[in-house]
């Protein structure tokens, strides 16, 4: 038995076929996928990551969470399933709720009618995740499947096998306070894919790609894309000079790599996926230069992976601070010059 297997609950089944369940590397992306083959289209999940323009990195040192600023390494919560579905050409709907019980009438009518529905929840009250992963965050998408009594069936995508949730539970997951509190969110396909042609996934491929390149590189504040990296750059390596004691530096730093490595896959993680949307993107569009790109994608990954683990060393007093910071600021200057670079010349393929 994995760490999230649970014991069988008699007469709990899911009372509609659906196509097996996928284990992804980013909840929302995989979400997206398993709505869009329990409609009837089977997408990649590299490919829903890259055409819903997945991809982003944000720093607001004036925005903070538990006293500290915010990082985050992808898109806003709920934007890549709409973007997916509108590039793919896929009815979909969303929307939140005041009540609680209008959301969960809401939902079991869906389940009642045999549609799989998204939800954004907070993963602290998803109890089949064994306690040392739970913690207050209100981004962690799941598909539901189905309710029995107060049981109901949930496939999570980073989770290795169908679960469930008692309906309590679910209800305090989908209405917890604080940022990007989802307010009951629910989302789902609305129409079985019965078209008599295929999607364009070459156009919804470039569309997705110049978004990206563009909020990467175009925004002119420098809290976002590779502005924002170079921006934590400097912030982190001056922490010493602008007060911060150890206990403070530690806490910054590991902030930022828990919203890498545990909120998502948003350093290294990311850009693999994105590598290997790219790699399927060259095909569906045309542009083998695009594969190029990909190598130079998975090499940035290496280094994101190179710097979480740097800070895992420094915070458990493996590394030496000072030193630590120096090379923490000169691997993300890095990153921030080889991701400027990477999406401007995305951005010049795809127009």
């Amino acid at each position: 038995m994995t760490v999230f297997e649970q014991p069988t609950i008699p007469g709990l089944h899911t009372p509609h076929t659906l196509p097996a369940p996928i284990q992804a590397a980013h909840c929302e992306s995989g979400v997206t996928v398993e709505l869009l083959r329990a409609a009837g289209l089977d997408v990649s999940e590299p490919l829903a990551f890259g055409i819903g323009s997945g991809v982003f990195f944000t720093h607001m040192p004036f925005v903070k969470v538990t006293g500290l600023p915010v990082t985050a390494f992808r898109s806003l919560p709920g934007t890549l399933f709409g973007k997916t579905c509108a590039r793919l050409g896929v009815k979909s709907t969303a929307r939140r709720y005041l009540s609680r019980r209008a959301a969960r009438r809401a939902l079991d009518e869906k389940l009642a009618a045999g549609v799989a529905v998204g939800l954004r929840t907070n993963i602290h009250w998803l109890t089949y995740f064994p306690k040392a992963f739970r913690f207050n965050f209100n981004g962690h998408h799941i598909v539901v499947t189905g309710r029995r009594g107060e049981v109901y069936d949930v496939r999570d995508p980073v989770v290795d096998t169908p679960v469930t949730c008692h309906a309590d539970l679910l209800e305090r997951a989908r209405f917890a306070r604080g940022p990007l509190a989802p307010h009951g969110y629910l989302f789902h396909v609305a129409q079985s894919h019965v078209q008599t042609h295929a999607p364009d996934l070459g156009a919804a491929c470039l569309a997705g790609l110049r978004e990206s390149a563009h909020r990467m590189t175009r925004i002119p504040l420098p809290y976002f894309g590779a502005r924002g990296i170079a921006l934590l750059a400097r912030r982190l390596g001056s922490l010493p000079s602008r007060g911060a004691d150890s206990e403070r530096i530690r806490d910054e730093l590991a902030f930022v790599v828990r919203m890498q490595e545990e909120i998502g896959t948003g350093g290294a993680g990311f850009r693999y996926l994105f590598a290997a949307f790219l790699e399927e993107a060259a095909f569906h569009t045309g542009l083998p230069a695009l594969a190029g790109h990909a190598r130079t994608a998975t090499a940035i990954g290496d280094v994101w992976r190179e710097f979480a683990v740097l800070v895992s060393r420094m915070c458990k007093g493996k590394e030496p601070m000072g030193e630590g910071l120096t090379r923490v600021q000169a691997l993300l200057t890095r990153i921030a010059a080889e991701e400027q670079t990477l999406f401007l010349s995305l951005g010049k393929a795809v127009t």
